[in-house]
């Protein structure tokens, strides 16, 4: 089964200019199982961008990438078991433009 990439806004910070800074985790994994547990890892993405914190991942990010994982693995072993080994997830940060 080929892998594929989601993408998932966990955050936006207004850091003061006109346009926030957009937080994004993006997930790679088979496809059967990144769509059959697309709600756990929105789920735990969610858990895991609280616990870092979007000003860390936007100052900080290869620490946040680091606590965000530990995280977010963890939950979703909880969630769905051995699987969670073959998801693999990485941090984006962009300021948000007038068009977007």
């Amino acid at each position: 089964m080929p892998c594929v990439c989601r993408q998932f806004e966990i955050g936006r910070s207004e850091s003061g200019t006109p346009y926030p800074f957009m937080v994004y985790a993006k997930f790679y994994a088979p496809k059967d199982i990144l769509n059959g547990a697309w709600s756990d890892i929105v789920s735990c993405a969610i858990t895991a961008g609280k616990t870092v914190g979007i000003r860390t991942i936007i100052n900080d990010p290869d620490a946040a990438l680091g606590i965000f994982e530990s995280v977010f693995k963890s939950c979703l072993v909880a969630k769905m078991g051995g699987h969670a080994d073959r998801i693999e997830v990485a941090l984006s940060a962009r300021h948000q433009s007038a068009t977007d």
